[in-house]
């Protein structure tokens, strides 16, 4: 395959984070002291059939509450829920239930798979809302990155029960994936142009008009603030409230730690996208 060198620049974010290795050990420290911290977490608890079919669910304070699935990123080929569990620490002190989910890694499967892994988690979740002590007609998702991109698709699945999905929240999601084809992301994943246009959120038609927030770095390429303008602008047309949320001063990474920080602009947005 050729690589773009122009969208190589835009969406190789490791090669613009020179610490990245030390950010992933810290958030997988982190997570590791949440759940030392929280007896009451379900760990690794199966949702389908592949063996990368699990989640931790993270109880809030208190009972009835609003409940919200966690996708990580990792561009479909990296990372683990292991790596993230440290964003239910503000959540679950807010009153939300906070599921991290896992999936199957590219090239060990696809992002079609991938996408209908997220789909039975999130029926999983829904239909066992009441048993994890959450009410199941407040459910919510949200995803970093290529989670932003599984959060997005799940706003187009014709659910058994209608707008079963209550908002989304995507950090720095991917919303047109034949941007990505020319480059080195794609070696592991392998989309040609046909299958990332099916699987572009932008090529879809969302199936209920429940609010999203789409936040983004401040410091991140065009590329990224791209994805969201040309997701709001395939979206708004069918009714669906979509707010562009700038993170000043945050890269592809940090964006997302913003979600586990009580005082940042991402998890109020988020607070008030379930008050909603």
């Amino acid at each position: 395959m050729s690589i773009d060198d122009h969208q190589e620049a835009l969406y190789n974010v490791r090669a613009v984070i020179p610490d990245h290795l030390e950010i992933f050990d810290r958030w997988r420290k982190m997570s590791d002291d949440y759940k030392a911290a929280c007896p009451a977490a379900k760990l690794n608890v199966r949702y389908g059939p592949a063996d990368e079919e699990v989640l931790d669910f993270f109880p809030a304070t208190s009972s009835n509450g609003p409940m919200i699935m966690v996708i990580h990123g990792g561009y479909w080929q990296a990372k683990d829920k292991d790596d993230n569990a440290f964003s239910a620490t503000e959540l679950n002190a807010a009153g939300i239930g906070v599921a991290v989910v896992n999936y199957t890694l590219c090239p060990h499967t696809t992002v079609r798979e991938i996408t209908a892994q997220m789909r039975r988690a999130a029926q999983w979740l829904w239909d066992n809302a009441h048993d994890l002590g959450t009410d199941r007609d407040r459910f919510f998702v949200a995803g970093h990155s290529a989670g932003g991109h599984l959060a997005a698709m799940l706003m187009t699945v014709d659910w058994p029960a209608p707008n079963m999905i209550k908002g989304a929240v995507s950090v720095s999601g991917l919303f047109d994936l034949t941007e990505l084809i020319e480059t080195t992301i794609n070696i592991e994943v392998g989309l040609n142009h046909e299958e990332a246009a099916a699987l572009s959120p932008v090529n879809h038609r969302p199936t209920a008009k429940s609010p999203m927030v789409l936040a983004v770095g401040g410091d991140e390429s065009v590329g990224f603030h791209g994805q969201a303008e040309a997701l709001r602008k395939a979206w708004e047309p069918f009714g669906v409230p979509i707010t562009i949320l700038p993170l000043p001063g945050c890269h592809h990474l940090s964006a997302f730690e913003a979600l586990a920080d009580r005082n940042s602009a991402l998890f109020q947005a988020t607070l008030s996208l379930m008050e909603k």
